[in-house]
């Protein structure tokens, strides 16, 4: 909803890639606006400085603006956290000018570090270069890139 506006969509299952064709195999479906319009661009704003000046830099994907924010949560027992076992999570959208797609990387009870910002960055940063490799999306044009600095 953060990325397209305020409206939450119809959730879908990829059936089949249909190749770089331009063919679609779903139609979004908006179910109902959650936010404003006003609202979600605020909050895109602040998950790309979250993920691009906060503690996610390395989530960032090299020639790309993005969006995203980490999450660690410490694993529920009976009556109850576990202090040594974490979630790592990591949520995030590219490209930030106009975003084609949305990742959420979670890693039950990393076993390097318990931080997301370590441990779940990184792999979005790795999965995105390839999707927006394979998507075809080009690089942010300089000017934008200047906007980062």
């Amino acid at each position: 909803s953060i990325v397209n506006g305020g409206n939450l969509m119809r959730p879908f299952l990829v059936k089949e890639n249909t190749g770089l064709q331009g063919h679609r195999v779903y139609e979004p479906v908006v179910v109902r606006r959650v936010m404003s319009a006003e609202t979600a661009n605020l909050m895109r704003e602040m998950m790309n400085a979250a993920a691009e000046k906060g503690e996610s830099k390395l989530a960032i994907v090299p020639g790309y603006r993005i969006g995203g924010k980490t999450g660690t949560a410490s694993i529920p027992l009976k009556g109850g956290y576990t202090s040594s076992k974490t979630i790592a999570s990591f949520v995030g959208f590219a490209p930030y000018e106009n975003p084609r797609f949305v990742v959420l990387v979670k890693i039950d009870e990393p076993s390097d570090t318990p931080w997301a910002s370590l441990v779940a960055s990184p792999v979005f940063s790795s999965v995105t270069r390839q999707i927006l490799t394979y998507m075809r999306v080009p690089p942010a044009t300089p000017a934008i890139a200047q906007v980062r600095k």
